[in-house]
Formats: structure tokens, sequence, C-alpha cells
């Protein structure tokens, strides 16, 4: 029987393990290096994805900027158009007061504009500006026409009346009637300049300044109207209000 080298199988056997330790760290590696592929990968993919992501966004907001110029153009075209044709209008208007003057009949006027009407019976004051501006009511009409009669207003067409822009309404001249909401007729007011509003606090007030009939001299002002005022500080005083200087000052638009 042959005799077994111990020594030499031994040397084998670690030999065998070399080799099975050096393909498991072979491999290890190998796993390592494929995981980290696979990570770069997915991170690679990430970013693509990503910059699609931006630029779809980013065309988005390319094609919503070009629309926007392409509005922003049209607008200022648009804008540009009407005002071209506000301010002929504005030209033709001011050149119609002096033609309306020279016909011969006798009219509403002042040096800056006239009363005009179409075929209804609202009645407009036709000012230097190319606007008219709404005498929203008989009362307040005759707060600055009190003594013209009907037939004085300038009479013109529908169709020429419509082509004149509105530029508000008018308010009670300053100075002349006291007013009150139709709706609350606990408040007196004065009107001043710019069609303010000065709540009478004090009757001492109210009955130094208008006299003692000073409740009756006032009109009520359908609320719809009230949002052409505006409300300043009240009256205390006498020395708080002047009619005759109120009225002086005013003047139509």
């Amino acid at each position: 029987m042959d005799s077994f080298n111990f020594f030499g199988a031994s040397g084998q056997l670690r030999k065998v393990n070399e080799v099975i330790q050096e393909e498991v760290d072979k491999r290890s590696m190998e796993d390592a290096e494929r995981k980290e592929r696979s990570r770069k990968m997915d991170e690679l993919a990430g970013r693509v994805e990503s910059a699609e992501t931006d630029r779809a966004d980013a065309v988005a907001s390319i094609k919503l900027a070009k629309q926007a110029i392409e509005e922003w153009r049209k607008s200022d075209a648009e804008n540009h158009r009407k005002i071209t044709a506000r301010d002929t209008e504005i030209r033709r208007l001011k050149e119609l007061i002096p033609v309306l003057a020279s016909q011969g009949m006798p009219m509403l006027r002042t040096p800056s504009g006239i009363v005009v009407q179409g075929s209804l019976p609202m009645r407009y004051w036709l000012a230097g500006d190319g606007r008219r501006y709404v005498f929203p009511n008989d009362e307040t009409f005759r707060t600055w026409f009190p003594n013209e009669d009907q037939a004085l207003v300038q009479r013109i067409s529908d169709d020429e009346l419509v082509k004149i822009p509105i530029g508000g309404n008018i308010t009670y001249r300053p100075g002349s009637r006291l007013v009150k909401l139709q709706t609350d007729d606990s408040k007196i007011y004065a009107v001043a300049d710019g069609g303010t509003l000065r709540w009478i606090r004090s009757a001492v007030a109210g009955e130094g300044i208008f006299g003692s009939d000073w409740l009756s001299r006032a009109d009520g002002i359908p609320d719809m109207f009230f949002v052409n005022y505006v409300v300043g500080p009240p009256i205390d005083s006498v020395g708080d209000y002047d009619p005759a200087l109120e009225s002086a000052k005013a003047r139509l638009p």
C-alpha cells in the first residue's frame, strides 16, 4: 500500500482554497461593480428624465411667452388705435362747440362747454375735453342753470350723441342746495368743491349759515347717485362753510 503524503495534500488544499477565495473575491468585486454600474445607470436615467421634463417645461414656457408677447402686441396695437380714434374724436368735438354756437340759437354754454340733449330727457354737459357729463336729474341741473329754459339746451342727434364718450356724472353745485339721502334723512349735507358732502352736525351752524328754514332746503338724493360724492369733514360752526365762496369757485368739468 502506498503511503499518503500528508504535507503534499495540505499544500494542494491550500492552493484550492486560495483559488476559491480568489474566485469569491473576484465575484464580489464583479458584483460590486455591477451594482455601481446599475446605480450610475439609474442616476443617468434620472438625469435624462429630469432633463426631458425640464425641456418640456421650457418648451411650454416658451410657447406661453410667445403667446403673451403676441397678445401684448395686439393689445398695444388696439390701445394705439383707440387712443388715435379718441384724439380724433376730441378734436372733432372741440370743433363742434364753436360750430353749434355759431348757429344763431341761444344755448346754455360757458367758455368751457355747452349743454346738449338727444331725443331722451337726459341732459349732458359737453366739456372741452370732448366728453359728456351726465346731469342725473333735473334737480342737479337746476343747481347749475336755475333760470334757464329747456329750449336753450342744444339738441343733437342720438347718433351724434352716442359718439361722445361719457366722462361721469355731474353733482350738485356747491353752495346751492343742501342734500340728504332719500332713504336716510338723519343727516343733512352741504356740498363743497369736488362733490364733497359735509354733514351739518350742528343745528346752530345750519341755521346760522343757511337760515332758519335750512332743513327745508335739503333735496333727497337717490341712493344710486350718492356714489358720485365723497364725504368730507363735518360742519360744526358757522365759520366752517361759506356758501357764497363755494358757489363762486364751483366749476363744471
